[in-house]
C-alpha cells in the first residue's frame, strides 16, 4: 500500500442579510464504502419547501453511500440522486404546501488519491491548483445557456436579472439528470477543492475566492468568504466548503532499517562494545538453559506457545490493517472546525440550520 494523501476540510453556512430562513444544507461524511464525501444542497421552493429539499437531498445521498450493494463510485452518485429526486417529488404531491419544491446539489467524493465530481443546478465545484482557479461544475441555468449560445458573455451573465433561474433541479420534475464528471481527478499535494452555493459566487468574485483559498486555511477561508459575501450584500444564503490536500507522509522505515542506520552512527569503540555485550548475554542464556531443570522448561515452552496464539487471536479480531485503511486518511484538527460563521472538521454528520455547521477519504 503507497502512502496515503492526508487533507484538512472546513465548511460553513450562513443566512445571509435578506433571507428569513437558511434553505442551504451540506454535510461531510467519512468512512463510507466509497470514499469520502461532501454535498451542498441550495434548496427552494417557499418558505416551506426549499430547506425540506436540500435537508431530504443531502440524507438521502449520504444513506446511499453506506450502502455497499453499488459497482462503483459513478454508479453510487447517480443512484443517490435518482433516489433524493424520486423521494422529494413524491413528497411534493403528498402535501400541496410543498408543490413545487427541489434543491440544487454538488457532490465530491474522494477515494484513494482520485476525486469524484457530480452536480444538479448551479451551485459549483471549483478546483485550486498551483496558484490557478478552475470551475469543475457548468452551471444548470438560464444565463448559462445563452452565454453556451453566445447571446451573453460569462461577464454579462454575472450581473443578468434572471441569473437565479435554474433549468435543472433535484426534486421539481419526476426524473432529473445528474452531471458527473467522466474521469476522476488524479489528487496532488496542495489541492484545494471548494463546495458552495451562488450565495457565495453572486457575492464575491472568482478571483477573491482564489486568492482566500490559497493564503488562509480552510477554517479561516471559510469564515473570511462568509463574512465578505454579507458585507457584500448577503442576499442569499451562504454555504461553502474547502478541503485542502496535504502532502503523503513517508511511510514508516521497518525496524531492521532503523537499526541499520543506527549502527551506521556508531564509532569502532562502540561498535566493539555492542558485540562484546551481545556475546555475554548469548553465553548467559546458554548456560542458564543447560542448568535448567528439564521439567520447568517444557512448562515454559507450553506456556509460551500459549502466549503466542492469544496475541494471533487478538490481532485478528481487531484487523489492525483495515483500521488504518479506515481511519488514517484524514488530518483531524479540532482548530479546523467551525461554528455559526466558520467552519469545523467533526465526525460524519450533516448542517444546515441557520448559522450552524458541521463536517465530517478515503485517502491512501
Amino acid at each position: 500500500m503507497g502512502p496515503r494523501l492526508r487533507l484538512l476540510t472546513a465548511n460553513g453556512t450562513d443566512i445571509g442579510r435578506e433571507r428569513e430562513e437558511n434553505q442551504d444544507y451540506y454535510g461531510f461524511y467519512e468512512g463510507t464504502p466509497y470514499g469520502y464525501l461532501w454535498a451542498v444542497c441550495d434548496g427552494m421552493g417557499g418558505a416551506a419547501g426549499g430547506k425540506k429539499a436540500s435537508i431530504m437531498a443531502v440524507e438521502l445521498i449520504r444513506d446511499t453511500f453506506h450502502e455497499e450493494d453499488h459497482e462503483n463510485i459513478e454508479e453510487v452518485i447517480r443512484t443517490s440522486v435518482t433516489r433524493a429526486n424520486k423521494a422529494i417529488f413524491e413528497r411534493s404531491l403528498e402535501e400541496p404546501v410543498l408543490h413545487g419544491m427541489g434543491t440544487t446539489a454538488v457532490i465530491l467524493v474522494i477515494k484513494n488519491t482520485q476525486a469524484y465530481i457530480a452536480h444538479v443546478g448551479d451551485s459549483r465545484i471549483y478546483l485550486v491548483r498551483e496558484g490557478q482557479m478552475q470551475q469543475l461544475t457548468t452551471d444548470h441555468s438560464l444565463v448559462q445557456g445563452l452565454v453556451e449560445e453566445g447571446t451573453l458573455t460569462k461577464e454579462q451573465a454575472k450581473d443578468h436579472p434572471q441569473s437565479h433561474i435554474i433549468t435543472r433541479s433535484i426534486g421539481v420534475m419526476e426524473k432529473v439528470d445528474c452531471d458527473i464528471r467522466s474521469t476522476p481527478i488524479e489528487l496532488k499535494p496542495d489541492d484545494r477543492f471548494i463546495l458552495c452555493s451562488d450565495g457565495l459566487t453572486g457575492m464575491v468574485s472568482e478571483e477573491v475566492i482564489r486568492e482566500f483559498a490559497l493564503e488562509f486555511g480552510p477554517r479561516q477561508a471559510c469564515k473570511k468568504l462568509i463574512d465578505l459575501a454579507n458585507k457584500n450584500g448577503g442576499t442569499d444564503n451562504i454555504t461553502v466548503q474547502i478541503i485542502k490536500i496535504l502532502p503523503p507522509l513517508p511511510p514508516p522505515r521497518s525496524f531492521p532499517e532503523r537499526l541499520l542506520k543506527r549502527a551506521k552512527s556508531f564509532s569502532k569503540k562502540q561498535y566493539l562494545l555492542l558485540v562484546l555485550c551481545g556475546a555475554i548475554i548469548t553465553i548467559a542464556t546458554g548456560l542458564g538453559w543447560w542448568f535448567w531443570p528439564e521439567a520447568e522448561q517444557e512448562a515454559a515452552m507450553e506456556n509460551h506457545a500459549i502466549s503466542d496464539e492469544v496475541i494471533s487471536e487478538g490481532r485478528a479480531d481487531e484487523d489492525p490493517g483495515e483500521r488504518v485503511e479506515d481511519s488514517g486518511e484524514r488530518v483531524e484538527d479540532s482548530e479546523e472546525r467551525v461554528e455559526d460563521s466558520g467552519e469545523r472538521i467533526e465526525d460524519s454528520k450533516e448542517k444546515g440550520e441557520d448559522s450552524g455547521e458541521k463536517t465530517g477519504s478515503d485517502l491512501e
